[in-house]
């Protein structure tokens, strides 16, 4: 795969609805006239890749309500200035910022990612972009408005394996993809604060079903008329749906993604509970 910088990425159009995605951990930074400044909201957990690969920009500053689970990346950039509120951030940080980088729950990448963009920042958001249509909507008049760049972080189109198979398709060698199936599952206790729908907006469909919904137009190439799902809380007492399976119908295409946050079948790649399988269809092979 070829490297990109984050200067070119920002200086590339942003295609939210168009599926394209930007992974930080996955893409190597290319040396750069001038380097960003780069601010990241949610230091643990997914943050880290995101801080992980800063390598080539200046991590000015870093927030976290966490100190515990945000430790190892404010030991690792001891010069940024570390916050607890992004508010405050922004108040005293705004004229130090270039871009933002969220990876918090899902209910506050809204707040979160609208601050920077009325600040003129450019902005990168784990999926999904938010918890609601309306939610989603103003972040991308935001975005329009200020001319700044809004990218959702969809780290399964820059996963080495179907990268290449976007390579393939765009080469011809399996013709026009017509039928794209697909499964994301993997067990998570109850508890889990994305089994919350006031914080994650929902269960597997928030969770797995957005990344292969995505790449639905990345690999067909056309835009969904048609969407149903089916889905229920079937493997847990959790007040949103553990288990789902999601049709996507296009002019030219279909998909079906399954998916669950409660399938308990052992993974010797990452040894955890997990399955993940994307088949695909053309009219000149599979």
């Amino acid at each position: 795969m070829n490297s990109i910088s984050r200067r070119k990425f920002l200086g590339s159009s942003a295609a939210i609805g168009a599926g394209i995605a930007f992974i930080p951990n996955l893409i190597s930074c290319s040396p750069v006239q001038k380097k960003l400044n780069v601010a990241i909201i949610g230091v643990g957990g997914r943050g880290k890749s995101q801080w992980g690969a800063c390598t080539e920009d200046n991590v000015v500053a870093l927030c976290d309500v966490d100190a515990t689970r945000a430790r190892e990346g404010f030991n690792t950039f001891p010069n940024a200035k570390k916050y607890t509120d992004f508010r405050k951030m922004m108040d005293e940080m705004a004229g130090q910022i270039d871009a933002v980088m969220i990876s918090t729950p899902d209910h506050t990448h809204f707040p979160a990612a609208m601050a920077a963009m009325e600040l003129n920042k450019h902005v990168l958001v784990e999926k999904p972009m938010a918890t609601c249509l309306e939610e989603c909507d103003a972040m991308i008049e935001a975005s329009e408005r200020t001319g700044k760049k809004l990218m959702n972080g969809y780290f399964e189109m820059f996963h080495p394996v179907y990268y290449k198979a976007k390579e393939l398709i765009d080469q011809g060698a399996i013709g026009q993809v017509f039928f794209m199936k697909a499964i994301m599952a993997w067990f998570s206790d109850a508890a889990n604060w994305r089994f919350d729908p006031k914080i994650g907006g929902g269960g597997i469909l928030m969770d797995g079903h957005i990344h292969h919904s995505a790449m639905f137009k990345y690999y067909t190439g056309s835009d969904a008329k048609w969407v149903t799902t089916q889905g229920g809380t079937l493997a847990s007492d959790a007040p949103v749906e553990d288990t789902a399976v999601t049709l996507i119908r296009s002019d030219t295409a279909l998909a079906e993604i399954s998916g669950s946050n409660r399938l308990k079948m052992p993974n010797s790649q990452n040894g955890r509970f997990f399955q993940e399988y994307i088949e695909l269809y053309g009219t000149d092979g599979t």
